[in-house]
């Protein structure tokens, strides 16, 4: 029998956590524990957390965990999964909460019945509902129209320059658990990056083509569905800043994973690591030769500056 455990990471969330946590334990399927952990929050996240506990009565599914310090997403996520090592068995499957969506109630049930337990990494995501603020549905297919391709961007040539899945519809078998809490977490951009791309290295990765959550867009997205396709100046300066930070994750990847078993990724890192480092040229040309669409090919040739 399996046991679901959501992951939930918190930080002035008061304005829609409480209708996520409610739409979580709607589920079909009621999830073992959902561990909250709130990071610095100055609002009032924590009581509206206590107050979804108290109204559970004597149930202990929720457990909140308080800290004194944010340190972004992909930090929050990475510290959450080690807190919780220990107390993670085999029989457990993770999933990937945010602070501000809302899971389709047949969410947990659709992601655990086709899964056999399995000694491999295991990942599996879905597409989603996009909404607004107020959770009105803007689009219900996220995939469409997006640079993603899929099933192709799950190939390892694709992931390592760019990443197809969301956090929140990710769940995780303990293999991959057990991976992402051994990492060098601190050069990877997203805990959900890293986890799909050992997922693709060393194990299986499955997609429910159906939207199974409620993605909302709100003003403060950490991460959102970008509503412009114009390519300005600022965000120039930001995209080659966002390729260096590609450029390090992979030569962590690719390093960590010790490049073994894969044929592509054998033949990209005898190509991009010499003494330690990656090749700009090799990178740009790797880029350049794998992305889908005209605007990922522009964003190849930042690897070159």
């Amino acid at each position: 029998m399996f046991k679901p455990v959501v992951i939930l990471c918190s930080h002035n969330g008061e304005s829609y956590i409480e209708e996520q946590l409610k739409s979580i334990l709607s589920q079909t399927c009621i999830p073992d524990r959902i561990c909250v952990f709130d990071f610095d929050s100055s609002d009032r996240t924590r009581v509206l957390v206590k107050g979804v506990q108290k109204s559970l009565g004597s149930s202990n599914i929720i457990e909140l965990v308080t800290l004194n310090y944010a340190h972004g997403a992909a930090n929050s996520f990475f510290a959450s999964m080690k807190m919780l090592k220990n107390t993670i068995d085999n029989d457990c499957l993770i999933f990937f909460c945010d602070q501000d969506d809302i899971w389709d109630e047949k969410k947990i049930y659709t992601q655990i019945s086709d899964y056999e337990h399995s000694v491999i990494p295991y990942l599996s995501f879905h597409d989603v509902n996009v909404t607004d603020s107020d959770g009105t549905i803007i689009h219900n297919d996220y995939f469409r129209g997006s640079p993603y391709i899929l099933p192709d961007d799950v190939s390892i040539d694709r992931l390592i320059l760019g990443n197809c899945v969301i956090g929140h519809t990710m769940m995780i078998n303990i293999s991959l658990f057990n991976i992402l809490v051994n990492i060098e977490s601190e050069n990877y951009l997203m805990h959900d990056w890293a986890a799909i791309l050992y997922a693709s290295k060393f194990g299986k990765i499955n997609y429910h083509d159906i939207p199974l959550t409620y993605y909302r867009q709100h003003e403060n997205n950490v991460l959102g569905v970008s509503g412009s396709s114009s390519i300005k100046l600022p965000s120039l300066v930001h995209l080659h800043r966002y390729s260096k930070l590609i450029k390090k994750q992979v030569l962590t990847f690719l390093l960590q994973s010790e490049c073994s078993g894969v044929k592509s990724i054998n033949e990209v890192s005898t190509q991009l690591i010499s003494g330690g480092k990656l090749s700009r040229c090799q990178l740009f040309f790797h880029a350049l030769r794998f992305s889908k669409t005209i605007r990922s090919k522009l964003f190849a040739f930042l690897f070159l500056f």
